[in-house]
């Protein structure tokens, strides 16, 4: 058996998610997290991806069950689902094992309707939980504020590890997409705290509009997110979800990368675009500050403002600027994060 450092012996413990493979924000941070944790010589990790075998598909389907059940009932029957005694749990919708590390990224399902709902029980599960994670202060804040948990343990996440690797769309693939002209690039989620009808307004304002420029919209079609951005026409083009790898040389390619957004546990496209040097432009909010410090453009969340810094965006050209936000971005590494959540963990193992 390896020892870990400063020769301790490996820790073990069971990290838990229910990664779809879908390439959103929640698998990339699944996956990334339980890499890093995987490559730590602290932990003897047992990585368990719920769904990718016949053991874990029955484990899902238990785990459903469990998700229909009171507390009362999951939180003495969850501690079956699971081998180790010191689980983290990355979904909330996995049951709690004997010992109960959850992330939280925000408390958006209960502050806005439109977003995926999280039954009662789960929450008030999770206010029991042996130590909660989230990735920002204000999260921290917002999960203190609205689900009364005394003290969330901030670990900022890393910069995806497949964006670095990613590399500029071509012309050809641009126009196979139906890009003919430089853009600004948002993607995301069409939910009210996107702010998608702010970015419309704000598009229309815009000199860049004005210059040809084309504004790029990526995310779920659900029903409202083309209205919301006047269903094309005036320099927008929409686009349906893309495959991963896809987006992030959309995102390399773009001139800029906007993020309206008005509520953010963390805001997974601004490291993301900072990493490659592609010009920010997001509402400020506490978050977005947070974690962009004066790397990106930030404007308060009206149509002028954000109009004007998106025309400011465009206009970054010097490699100093670029050169600030890639610097902002190796702020968050999953090593850091790795080492961070070992040292939770430590203090669960007996």
């Amino acid at each position: 058996m390896t020892h870990g450092a400063a020769g301790l012996a490996p820790i073990e413990v069971l990290v838990a998610g229910m990664s779809t493979g879908s390439g959103g924000g929640q698998d990339v941070y699944e996956r990334d997290l339980i890499a890093a944790l995987s490559r730590s010589t602290e932990l003897r990790l047992g990585a368990d991806r719920v769904g990718l075998s016949a053991r874990t598909i029955a484990r899902r389907a238990m785990s459903g069950r469990l998700l229909r059940f009171s507390r009362v009932l999951r939180r003495p029957l969850g501690p079956f689902t699971w081998d180790h005694r010191v689980v983290h749990r990355l979904d909330l919708r996995l049951p709690p094992g004997r010992v109960d590390i959850v992330t939280i990224h925000d408390v958006a399902p209960m502050l806005f309707s439109d977003e995926a709902r999280i039954p009662a029980t789960v929450w008030q599960e999770a206010r029991r939980a042996d130590a909660v994670i989230t990735a920002t202060q204000f999260a921290a804040e917002e999960i203190r504020r609205v689900l009364g948990l005394a003290a969330p343990i901030v670990i900022p996440h890393g910069v995806p590890s497949d964006v670095h690797d990613s590399l500029p769309l071509d012309t050809a693939g641009l126009r196979q997409l139906g890009i003919t002209a430089p853009y600004v690039l948002q993607v995301g989620g069409g939910t009210r705290r996107k702010n998608l009808p702010l970015l419309r307004e704000a598009w229309l304002a815009s000199d860049a509009r004005r210059d040809g420029v084309m504004l790029v919209s990526c995310g779920p079609m659900r029903a409202g997110r083309q209205s919301q951005l006047g269903g094309g026409g005036s320099g927008v083009l929409i686009l349906d979800v893309l495959p991963r790898n896809v987006v992030l040389r959309l995102m390399r390619s773009a001139s800029a990368v906007v993020v309206p957004s008005i509520y953010e546990g963390f805001g997974l496209p601004l490291v993301e675009a900072m990493a490659m040097g592609t010009p920010v432009v997001a509402a400020r909010t506490p978050s977005a500050v947070e974690v962009c410090g004066d790397a990106a453009i930030l404007v308060d969340p009206d149509p002028d403002s954000l109009a004007a810094g998106i025309d400011r965006a465009l206009s970054v050209r010097d490699t100093v600027a670029r050169e600030t936000m890639k610097a902002r971005s190796r702020l968050f590494t999953w090593e850091r994060a790795a080492s961070s959540h070992a040292e939770i963990y430590r203090g669960f193992v007996k």
